[in-house]
């Protein structure tokens, strides 16, 4: 899970750079729902709302971070060849 939260870390930066703000958003959601402690992310999020439009931006941020505290719901655990 920690691999995966680094590919949405990635995804959220780049969005993010691109301007694309919500997308970004979302993808540093993912990460912390793969890993809830991701002090990158965290510290992104942290710097991001310092910048310009950091009232736009806090918004993104809020919801970023109240979707990253709801309880992720997973599905049945399918048995694959390494874990049996």
């Amino acid at each position: 899970r920690a691999e995966l939260a680094d590919i949405y870390y990635s995804l959220g930066n780049s969005l993010f750079e691109s301007g694309a703000l919500a997308e970004g958003a979302h993808y540093y959601a993912l990460a912390l729902d793969n890993k809830p402690d991701y002090a990158a992310v965290l510290t992104r999020l942290a710097d991001i709302v310092k910048g310009p439009d950091a009232e736009k931006k806090a918004g993104l941020i809020r919801g970023v971070l109240s979707s990253a505290a709801r309880p992720v719901e997973k599905g049945p655990v399918k048995k694959t060849r390494r874990s049996r």
